[in-house]
């Protein structure tokens, strides 16, 4: 029979730093550290009082003094902060038997809650305040809470869960019964709840010199694009991160739309088109100064979904007419503000309230969508079965070097 591994976790971030933690977890973890620590003034590790706080020596290849807390099946390590001392106690600890994983993977190993454990390591990754407030909720068994209340609901349910037509996109399900309009509503909040950890996409195109790089730095409140009168200046696609109403946004910026025989600006033109293409949102930008002809148009039918903004509105506007928009102006910052809550809105036309059950991994969606296909179906027992999976199964995880709490 083979034994659990005793795992080791650096708690604390690289870099520098006053004190850093090392967690040794299993039921060897006293075994393990006992040879290379000399307490001072008591017995060995095993002879402590859980919870009781002790110095020592560390005996292994470079000697350190640690502050340890032993707690049933665990030993927590604390030494000096910065690289060098944390390294030398994880690399003892290592060559003696022990298992490093990082500790994203150590708290998904041990959560007894997979789906909670899954929003902690994501809640490291939130960009903003409104998308950890959403994921506090899921780690607080939000979205386990509801799955396994959907489950119960499935595994008991009877023929008043039977599939009609539905107007949502993806598996056809339809709530005659209670308990497939909260599937549905799960899966409504799908494409929120992936983009918590990941920004939306949202490029900013145009043609050439209509003032995409001007705009894109007031919307961002700092010169990140140049910014030059000769046209074809931004030739690869500048992006920066920022936040819209609490959204994460990665705006990118691109190469103005034109034909162009120099090699270096038509290579500029086909990136931003294959980065308008992948987009999220488009904004299309049009120079209100300027004509409004054929090749504008061609553009807004090109991508009639673009929120359509008007630069330049500081300067006199062109006689011809032109599509409804939002007039701004980098200069004066003129529709800048209606710019941001527009882009906002057209990401996130309705949120969920707080608290609610919100998937945010691709594996919770497919397994959602897995349901709703079994229940359309009407196999109310395959949908309870793959909603259970999901609660039973952690992400998987991968052993290595731990890259502490980065």
């Amino acid at each position: 029979m083979v034994s659990e591994p005793t795992y080791l976790v650096q708690l604390t971030p690289p870099g520098r730093g006053a004190l850093a933690t090392c967690l040794v977890a299993g039921a060897g973890a006293v075994a393990l550290v006992e040879p290379l620590v000399e307490l001072r003034g008591t017995g060995g590790i095993a002879a402590l009082a859980e919870g009781r706080i002790a110095l020592g020596r560390w005996r292994g290849t470079q000697p350190e003094e640690v502050v340890l807390v032993r707690r049933s099946t665990e030993v927590t390590l604390h030494c000096h902060g910065g690289s060098t001392a944390i390294g030398v106690l994880m690399a003892d600890l290592v060559a003696s038997g022990g298992v490093q994983v990082s500790w994203q993977e150590w708290m998904k190993r041990a959560a007894a809650d997979p789906l909670a454990a899954e929003a902690a390591v994501a809640l490291a990754e939130a960009r903003t305040e409104r998308c950890a407030a959403v994921l506090l909720d899921q780690m607080h068994g939000a979205l386990s809470n509801e799955l396994r209340e959907l489950a119960a609901m499935f595994a008991s349910s009877n023929s008043s869960l039977q599939p009609q037509v539905s107007s949502l996109s993806g598996p056809s399900l339809q709530g005659s019964g209670v308990a497939a309009d909260r599937l549905a509503q799960l899966l409504a909040w799908a494409d929120f709840g992936l983009h918590l950890t990941v920004p939306w996409r949202v490029v900013v195109c145009g043609e050439a010199n209509v003032g995409k790089s001007s705009l894109i730095n007031a919307l961002l409140g700092y010169s990140r694009a140049i910014v030059h009168g000769e046209p074809g200046t931004t030739r690869d696609v500048v992006t920066a991160t920022t936040a819209m109403e609490g959204l994460p946004v990665e705006l990118s910026d691109t190469a103005g739309l034109r034909t162009s025989n120099e090699p270096l600006e038509s290579a500029g033109m086909e990136l931003a088109q294959r980065e308008i293409a992948a987009a999220d949102r488009r904004l299309v930008v049009f120079d209100r100064s300027a004509p409004f002809g054929p090749g504008q148009q061609a553009l807004l039918d090109a991508w009639p979904a673009a929120i359509v903004l008007h630069s330049k509105c500081d300067l006199a506007p062109h006689s011809d007419p032109r599509p409804v928009g939002i007039c701004t102006s980098a200069v004066a910052r003129d529709g800048i503000d209606e710019v941001l809550r527009t882009i906002a809105a057209s990401l996130v036309p309705k949120a969920p309230p707080a608290g609610a059950a919100v998937p945010f991994h691709l594996r919770h969606v497919a397994a959602l969508s897995t349901a709703a296909t079994a229940l359309a179906e009407g196999n109310t027992t395959s949908a309870a079965a793959t909603l259970e999976l999901l609660l039973r199964t952690p992400l998987p995880v991968r052993e290595g070097p731990g890259e502490g709490n980065a």
